[in-house]
Order: C-alpha cells, then structure tokens, then sequence
C-alpha cells in the first residue's frame, strides 16, 4: 500500500504540472489575441492616417513586420507548449496505466507475497528511477518555459508602451495637419486680397498714364473703359469672395441640417402616445374600482339569498304553526324569488354585456397599437427621405464643378436676315446645339420670326418706307490770299492740280488700293453723314 500511495501522489505531482501548463497555455492564447486584437487596431490606425508623412509611415510598417514576426514566434511556442502538454498528458496515461497493473498485480499476488515482493521491489525501483528523472526533466522545462513566458510578459509592456507613444505621435500629425490646413485657407485668402490690391494698384497706375494724355476724345474713352475694367475687376473679385462664402455657407448648414434630423431621430418625443396611454391606465383603474363595488354588491347579494332562505323557512315554519295569512306569506316569498330571478337574469346579461365591451376594448388597442406602428414607421421613412435629400443635396454640391465639365456645352448660332426678303425665306437666329444639324430649328423660334414678319408686313401696309440718297457735288469752296471765296469745280485740271500733292521725285511711292463691290442687298434706309 504504501507504494500505491507513492504512485498516487507522484501522478497528483504530474497532474498539478499538467494544470499549470494548461494554465500557462491558456496565458499564450490571450496574449495572442491581445497581440492580434493589437494588430487590428494599429492596422486601422494606420489604414485611418492617410495624411502623414512618408517617414512615419515608413516606421509604422518597420513596426507592423516587427509585431508580426512576434505574434508568429509566439505561435510557434505555443504549438510547442501544446506538443508539450500532449506528451505529457499521454505520459500520464502510461503512468496510470501501470498503476493500474501494479494494483492488479498486487491483488493476485497476495497469495505469493515474498515473490511478489521482489519481483515488485525490482520493477518499482526501475519505475522510480524513470519517474524521478522525468520529474527533472519537465521541472527543467517548466523553468524555461517560466522564464521565456517572463520575457515575453516584457516584451508586451514594451510594445504597449510603443503603441502609446506611436498613437501620440498619430494624435500630434493628425493636430500638425489640421494647423497647415487652416495656413493653407489663410494663406490662400491673404493671396486673394493681395491680387485685388494688385489689380487695384494696376488700374490707379493706368488711369495716372491716361491722365497724362489730354482731353481728346480717345483719351476719354480710355478713361471710361479703364474705370469700366476697374468695376469689372472688383466685381468680378467680389462675386468669386461671395462665392466661396456661399459655398461654405451651404456645406454648413448642410451639415447642421444633418445633425438636426439626427437629433430629431434621436429624441423623439411621443408625448400623444404617452397621454393616450395614460388615459388608458386611468380607465383600468377606474374599471378596477368598479369590479371591487360590483364583487362587494355580490357579497351583499349572496347574504340578501340567504336572508331570503331564512325567510322562506321561517314562513314554512310559521304557516305549519299556525295557519294566520298564509296565503299572503307564500304571495311575498313568490314575489322576492321572482325579483331574484329577474336580477340574476340582468347581472346574466350585464355580465356578457361587460366581456363583450371588453373583448371590443382589447380589439380598439390592438388597432390603436397597429395604428401607432404605421404612423412610427412613416415618421421613420420621412426622416430617412429626409436624410437621404440632404445626402443628395451635398453630393451635388460636391460634384457641382465635375457635373460642369462633363455637361455638353449649348451655343447660339445666329444668322442674319438679309432685309425683307431674308425674312420672308425665314432665315431667323435660332437656338442650336453644335451636335444637332443646322436643319433642326426652335418651334419657339419659328413662331418668333413668322410673328416678326406679319409686323413688318403691317408696318408696310401703313406707313411706306421711304429711302434716302445724298449726293456728292464736285464744287468746292477755295480762299484766296485775300480772304476772298472762290467757288471751283473738282473736274477741272488745273484745280485738281492745286489740290493734290506733288509726287516726290524719288523713292518708293507706296500704293494702296481698296476694292469696293456692290452690296449682295439693298439698302432701305441710310443714316445722315
């Protein structure tokens, strides 16, 4: 027995040191989902931080390969230590096993004990001796795996430690990119009042070189159209300020529209059903209260019955002692049983009257409950279309400029009407468009230039047009040294003579010729020169 106690306690021993591996197995597989939950997390983070610079991202992945290198060698310990514990545990097995013979062995061996006792003496010293070298063995591992699992336990502080202080860094380029962002519309501002300033000081400069001009009439003209340029430009700098306000201005309130129907999804206040259902916990408490009166007329009713046997007894016992009014007496007793009948005949029909009323009741609030769905359900589709709009509405101000350039630009195309007989060809300007044929007209148009020529038809039949002609004399008007005027005729030699040039009499005589046609259209009416 008392190697069977020994036995018993050395496989305590081993089971002990099996729980503890399996303790500290369990220890590796929360690290490595830690390590994995770790993993994920920095991944996002770094999926997320798409604005930082190439050098941290160039240390986040250093750092990526480092953890995973790690989370696989703590795999590989792991399936290590799993090999390990199957080893031992099918040691322990074996170990049972031969407990399990030497028990059997000791029982048919009673009869024969000092045989037994040697033959025992020598397999349990043998059996001892693996034992105890197999005890050192796994204590020696167990020492090791103790001390890397130690090792490892610092080697996650450290990490944590450097996840924190990579997710400050994250936090400062975040906060640095916002702050270049910010510059960045300062800046952008900054250039924008500096150019009108610009275009301010231009302009001034050209209106101090048209100063210098005179007052002929072109230097006037360039005045009003350098103060027209002037007004273009500070307009046209004010509209796109306006403009971009404009368009932040919208982003805004598109966003507070959002966070609006948010918040009205959010806290919904259901304050009619709240009332309702109050109501409706006023009336059971009132029916409550009715049932309770109607319960204790029923405890009245019942003592009335027996009241009423009493009664009947009594007359009975009355009317067989003496025979005074007893027809009147059994008259009475007829006349209270009848009314009883007749009040459990009512209370009969009150009472199905009462589960009627009631199964109407439950039937108004399940349809009432129903009806109270639809209408949170509609609410519910109302904010989702709302929603939904808002989301359209700021994706079009997003592609605003992208649906611009991708739309097929219209242009006008107009012809003009070469007098009455062009617009009685109906050679009319008309809206086209430069993919469509020059054959495809306006039905709006159309009627436009008919309506215009029944007009001029009008305008001819009432007033006729009447043409003007201006000739030209070939008599001029000459001064004389005296001062005197002298009327000659172009025709002549010798004035012509007087009047043109002489040709220089060497050198390059540049001449210029224009031709002159006739135009394809008469002319109706020619304004005075």
């Amino acid at each position: 027995m008392t190697m069977e106690s020994k036995y018993e306690k050395k496989i305590d021993d081993l089971l002990q040191e099996n729980y503890q591996l399996k303790s500290s197995l369990q220890e590796y597989k929360s690290k490595e989902n830690w390590y994995k939950e770790e993993i994920s997390q920095y991944e996002q983070a770094s999926s997320h931080g798409h604005g930082r610079s190439d050098k941290n991202d160039k240390e986040f992945r250093v750092k990526e390969v480092e953890l995973k290198e790690k989370v696989s060698s703590l795999r590989h310990e792991l399936e290590l230590t799993q090999h390990s514990e199957k080893q031992h545990q099918d040691r322990i097995a074996e170990l049972e096993k031969i407990v399990a013979d030497n028990q059997r062995h000791n029982v048919e061996c009673n009869d024969t004990k000092v045989d037994c006792d040697e033959t025992l003496g020598i397999n349990t010293g043998e059996q001892v001796a693996q034992l105890h070298d197999e005890i050192t063995t796994l204590k020696a591992k167990f020492r090791t795996d103790k001390i890397e699992l130690d090792s490892l336990k610092k080697e996650t502080d450290k990490l944590r430690y450097a996840l924190l202080e990579k997710d400050e860094e994250l936090v400062n380029v975040k906060t640095e990119c916002t702050t270049y962002c910010n510059l960045l519309e300062k800046a952008r501002m900054e250039n924008l009042e500096l150019t009108t300033q610009l275009d301010v000081l231009m302009m001034e400069d050209e209106e101090k070189c048209h100063e210098k001009k005179g007052n002929s009439l072109f230097s006037e003209l360039d005045d009003r159209r350098v103060e027209a340029e002037k007004t273009l430009m500070s307009q046209k700098n004010t509209f796109e300020t306006m403009k971009k306000k404009n368009e932040v201005l919208k982003q805004h309130n598109q966003k507070l529209k959002m966070q609006l129907f948010t918040a009205m999804g959010r806290g919904n206040d259901d304050s009619e059903r709240v009332q309702q259902l109050q109501a409706q916990l006023e009336q059971e408490r009132i029916e409550r209260q009715q049932i309770l009166e109607k319960v204790n007329k029923l405890e009245e009713n019942q003592e009335k019955v027996k009241l009423t046997d009493k009664l009947s007894e009594f007359s009975h016992q009355i009317t067989n002692q003496t025979g005074v009014d007893k027809d009147y007496i059994e008259y009475l007793v007829n006349m209270l049983k009848s009314k009883e009948g007749e009040i459990e005949d009512l209370s009969r029909r009150l009472r199905i009257q009462s589960m009627c009323l009631l199964d109407q009741k439950n039937k108004v609030t399940e349809k009432e409950r129903l009806l109270y769905a639809a209408e949170t359900k509609k609410d519910e589709m109302l904010r989702k279309f709302q929603q939904l709009k808002l989301e359209k509405e700021q994706l079009e101000i997003e592609l605003k400029p992208e649906m611009k350039k991708a739309q097929k630009p219209v242009g006008r195309t107009e012809q003009i009407p070469t007098g009455l007989e062009g617009i009685k060809e109906k050679n009319v300007s008309v809206l086209r468009e430069k993919t469509t044929s020059e054959n495809e007209y306006r039905g709006a148009d159309r009627e436009w230039a008919l309506n215009l020529l029944k007009k001029v038809e009008e305008d001819k039949k009432e007033n006729q047009i009447r043409s003007r002609s201006v000739r030209m004399s070939d008599d001029v008007d000459v001064f004389d040294a005296d001062g005197h005027m002298n009327t000659t005729s172009l025709k002549y030699d010798e004035n012509y003579k007087r009047l043109v040039r002489d040709k220089p009499s060497h050198g390059k005589v540049t001449v210029c010729t224009k031709k002159a046609s006739e135009p394809k259209y008469k002319v109706d009416d020619c304004n005075t020169q």
